[in-house]
């Protein structure tokens, strides 16, 4: 009768070792495997775009050669800021996961164009293109009017919302430029300085 108990305890020690210890590690490992297999494909992707990058900087060249490109109008309905954000959230690794445009806003001498995107990346790459915002990075005058930054779903990753008002003038044959505009009174260095 004794043996029996044993053989018992040894087997609901096995089942207890199985169900407390084995099956939460290997969760956890089919978990990590699962990371790790997205982070490669990630990785491979990554690999072919800066595989292609002296490709794409050639193009970026010509196209800034092109008579065309030169003439573009500051007007704003044409879409050149948008695809300039788009441009430089692209050379900074910052994805832009959502962009909604607003109505735009009629001043006495500007019109406003409000837009909100949502971006993902790390701080720095965050923070690069928000410095690019308020130094000028578009074509026309640029005011960042809210950031807001939580945390990411993958470690070291920010997910955030930024509205941004983009200026042009009402005639587009008197274009007022930045100093005209008074740039020191917009923007400043650090965002989250008082």
């Amino acid at each position: 009768m004794k043996r029996g108990w044993k053989i018992l305890a040894g087997i609901l020690a096995g089942l207890l070792f199985l169900y407390f210890v084995f099956l939460p590690q290997w969760r956890d490992y089919k978990q990590v495997r699962q990371d790790l297999e997205k982070i490669q494909r990630e990785l491979e992707g990554d690999r072919r775009l800066i595989a292609n990058l002296p490709r794409e900087r050639e193009r970026l060249e010509v196209l800034r050669q092109d008579p065309v490109i030169k003439r573009l109008s500051l007007d704003l309905r044409e879409g050149v800021d948008v695809i300039l954000l788009g441009l430089q959230a692209s050379a900074r690794n910052v994805k832009i996961t959502g962009f909604e445009p607003g109505l735009p806003e009629e001043g006495k001498a500007l019109i406003a164009l409000p837009f909100k995107f949502q971006v993902e990346s790390n701080y720095p790459a965050i923070f690069s293109l928000v410095e690019s915002l308020e130094a000028g990075g578009l074509r026309n005058m640029a005011e960042i009017r809210n950031l807001k930054l939580t945390a990411g779903t993958v470690p070291g990753t920010l997910t955030g919302e930024m509205e941004v008002l983009v200026y042009m003038c009402r005639d587009a044959r008197d274009k007022l430029t930045r100093e005209e505009m008074g740039a020191d009174k917009i923007g400043k260095a650090d965002l989250f300085s008082p």
